[in-house]
């Protein structure tokens, strides 16, 4: 299967491990959630997620 050049690079797998992640492990949240924004990810309903946590934390 041919993929199309024009589409970003992305890992979905990885995009949700480090969501999964971040709701486990408090300690690590804070620090990554000053790090992230919704420009670390390529899927919409990941942005959306990342945004709900920031607002939240």
């Amino acid at each position: 299967m041919a993929k199309n050049i024009n589409e970003m690079p992305h890992n979905l797998e990885a995009e949700q491990s480090l969501l999964g992640c971040l709701l486990l492990d408090s300690e690590i949240q804070l620090e990554l959630l000053a790090s992230l924004s919704e420009d670390n990810f390529y899927t919409e309903s990941h942005k959306h997620i990342i945004n709900a946590m920031r607002e939240i934390y």
